[in-house]
């Protein structure tokens, strides 16, 4: 059999993510239209944006370094440059990717897929009440996808083009997994914006450009995510984050320990409360 690429490293990983970024911020527009939930703000597609956008540009400060030292990079830019829920979410994920890593210099796709299982559990940990329907399902079947994926497959390329059909796939059902989602129209945002990162990830791999702009698919919803006509759960309306510097001996006690012990894991002196 022949393999493209048969591993993954710190350069290669570090243009996955400029890749992504990229994509991400080109279909901003498009996810703010559809965020719907938990508060159809229309700000999905920006904080999403913003974030990888953080994490690409520590990268470029970084350069080309070990895998390990690029993947805890990553997780530390997205966990510092956070923004809203959907950018402490995929703080949460990067975290547990980076530590799914072990390590090592160089990673096949079992490992890869490990890493991915690993940031998919951390998320999911982290959430004092896990919805389906959202990124949390998506992350999660991708997972499932990667380990699949890695064990019919050593190539790099192919594993990351199956893991992004599958998200695809999975995304596509949200709608029916919550009902404001099917009463508006869309997918979910967050969800969507995690597969549009895998998305780059693949497009960087094929050499494919990264377009301008994202136009919605032929069906989707283009009413503005904030003028959208239903009703949505409004009991908690505002997103707040909070770094904590230094190291405290025990976990806060507060209903935000969870997030807090996931999210942060202790490392760098730091912890984040949501």
């Amino acid at each position: 059999m022949t393999v493209g690429i048969g591993y993954l490293d710190g350069p290669r990983l570090a243009r996955g993510f400029y890749a992504a970024a990229d994509w991400v911020a080109a279909s901003r527009d498009e996810l703010n239209r559809i965020n719907v939930f938990p508060v159809p703000d229309g700000d999905t597609g920006t904080n999403f944006s913003l974030t990888l956008r953080a994490v690409a540009d520590a990268l470029r400060a970084l350069g080309d370094a070990s895998l390990p030292d690029t993947a805890t990079t990553a997780a530390r830019a997205a966990l510092l440059g956070a923004r809203g829920n959907s950018g402490m979410m995929l703080a949460h994920f990067l975290i547990g990717f980076s530590e799914g890593l072990n390590d090592r210099v160089t990673a096949d796709t079992e490992v890869v897929a490990a890493a991915v299982r690993r940031g998919a559990d951390a998320l999911e940990r982290a959430l004092d009440e896990p919805r389906e329907g959202t990124i949390l399902t998506v992350a999660r079947d991708a997972a499932r996808a990667a380990e699949l994926a890695a064990a019919g497959t050593p190539d790099i390329g192919d594993f990351m083009r199956r893991l992004h059909h599958e998200a695809e796939v999975v995304l596509a059902k949200t709608p029916e997994m919550m009902a404001v989602l099917k009463e508006a129209g869309v997918v979910d945002a967050g969800g969507k914006g995690f597969v549009r990162m895998i998305e780059g990830f693949v497009r960087a791999i094929n050499g494919d450009p990264i377009l301008p702009a994202m136009m919605p698919l032929e069906g989707e919803a283009v009413i503005p995510a904030a003028m959208a006509g239903f009703d949505a759960e409004r009991d908690f309306q505002f997103c707040t984050e909070v770094l904590v510097r230094g190291c405290p001996s025990r976990p806060p006690t507060t209903s935000g320990r969870r997030c807090t012990a996931s999210a942060a894991r202790w490392w760098w002196g730091s912890q984040v409360t949501s």
